[in-house]
């Protein structure tokens, strides 16, 4: 849960204490890694997905009848980075799902449209846009590009009548 108990959700003690509560921080494997994201004038959705994301840790390996891997700290790690690179986009709530690689998926739908960014290991970002009339549009692109997820899911909240250039 984020809130007063954020710190210990994000990798920090229960006993940290902070001047600032809605920054929450999760710190990754080893000291070097930490990724922040300021809670703080957020769209609405992005409190919600930071608890679903923090709630997927929880998992261990063999979750599901795949042999499902727990949350990998990479995509963890880079699923924070995307939620704070999008926090002020008018998005409706996600899905936020764990995949049995040890991936994230944050799925929207919003005017008949859906979309789903797949976040892993890998150096990039998989997606899979399904516009209105059912058309499937799957691609990937660099996961440390703010601007490509921003078009991503500027494709599915306006309606500019044309395709998307991602």
């Amino acid at each position: 849960m984020i809130g007063s108990d954020a710190f210990g959700h994000f990798g920090f003690p229960r006993s940290y204490s902070n001047p600032c509560p809605l920054v929450a921080v999760w710190q990754g494997p080893s000291a070097v890694t930490s990724v922040s994201v300021d809670l703080s004038h957020s769209a609405p959705w992005v409190l919600t997905a930071a608890r679903k994301l923090e709630s997927l840790a929880q998992f261990r390996d063999g979750w599901d009848s795949h042999r499902g891997r727990a949350l990998s700290p990479t995509a963890r790690a880079s699923t924070v980075r995307a939620i704070g690179w999008l926090k002020f986009e008018p998005l409706p709530e996600p899905n936020v799902v764990l995949g049995s690689a040890g991936n994230v998926a944050l799925e929207w739908r919003a005017d008949h449209k859906e979309l789903e960014i797949d976040i892993g290991d890998a150096g990039r970002v998989e997606f899979v846009k399904v516009d209105s009339h059912g058309n499937i549009e799957e691609g990937f692109t660099d996961r440390n590009s703010p601007d490509a997820l921003r078009q991503l899911v500027h494709w599915l909240i306006f309606d500019w009548g044309e395709p998307s250039p991602v």
